[in-house]
């Protein structure tokens, strides 16, 4: 379920970022992936080649929904309004906390 919420989350959140930090060049793609990249390496997920049991785990996948929503409402309430700070809301969640 969270693994399928997850991917849903993912795919808001890009929309988000498109519509609140829209790139000067007009795509998105690398911030996706940086943001991907950020949040994959606050839940310790670093193998992302082939199936990875430990990013299937229901708990992890769980965080990875909430971490997403998360940034979303901060974008749509405007709390975060670079991608400067949407990086560093990222790296500085205590994944412990949630």
């Amino acid at each position: 379920y969270f693994r399928d919420e997850g991917g849903y989350s993912f795919k808001e959140l890009n929309k988000a970022i498109d519509k609140y930090l829209p790139s000067p060049t007009g795509n998105n793609t690398g911030r996706y992936i940086t943001i991907a990249k950020i949040i994959r390496e606050k839940l310790e997920i670093t193998d992302t080649k082939g199936y990875n049991e430990k990013e299937h785990h229901a708990q992890i996948q769980e965080k990875r929904d909430f971490i997403e929503k998360y940034l979303i409402l901060l974008l749509k309430s405007k709390f975060v309004t670079t991608f400067e700070d949407l990086k560093k809301t990222v790296q500085n969640l205590d994944i412990e906390d949630i």
